[in-house]
């Protein structure tokens, strides 16, 4: 006589579980490095378009006339800093760099709470955009975000807001 089979033994349904878990958890894990990345690499496109926008606004005859922009270009000049920030970038009195970085990107204004929030990779609260004229001929401008991660890895334990320890920090070049 043949015996009938009614289903599966509960041996069988814990087997299967066991192995979908062990796959979901190292799918999991490559998921999130890969999304991070991403976010990486969203943020270098975001840099690409500051440092454009910042070399076509100094090249605009209205920005180069204008006295309050002196300041600002001079401190993305200047060897011994480095950089300025963005938000340093817009004096409250008004300047045309400014005006035509905000136009150029679309943005409404350079307060860091407004112009932070395009920053997809893993930072800090501290972080911040910076700008430095670097003397290249197709990338005149280096940008960077401080206390961010460029790894993918969310690590932003570094910190550097100096040229030479943006090795840990989102930068375009």
């Amino acid at each position: 006589m043949k015996k009938k089979n009614k289903g599966v033994s509960l041996v069988e349904v814990i087997i299967v579980v066991a192995i979908m878990a062990i796959l979901i958890g190292m799918v999991a894990a490559n998921v999130v490095r890969y999304i991070e990345k991403a976010h990486v690499s969203s943020d270098l496109r975001l840099l690409d378009e500051i440092s454009a926008a910042v070399t076509y606004a100094l090249m605009d005859p209205a920005v180069i006339k204008d006295p309050t922009s002196d300041v600002p270009v001079a401190l993305m000049d200047a060897a011994t800093t480095y950089g300025v920030s963005l938000s340093q970038l817009a004096d409250p009195d008004g300047n045309k760099v400014a005006e035509e970085v905000m136009l150029t990107l679309g943005w409404n204004s350079l307060d860091p709470g407004d112009y932070m929030k395009y920053i997809k990779s893993q930072h800090t609260g501290a972080s911040d955009i910076y700008i430095q004229h670097k003397g290249g001929a197709f990338t005149p401008y280096a940008v960077w975000v401080t206390y961010t991660d460029s790894s993918g890895r969310r690590d932003c334990s570094d910190g550097s807001t100096t040229w030479e320890g943006i090795v840990k920090c989102v930068c375009a070049q």
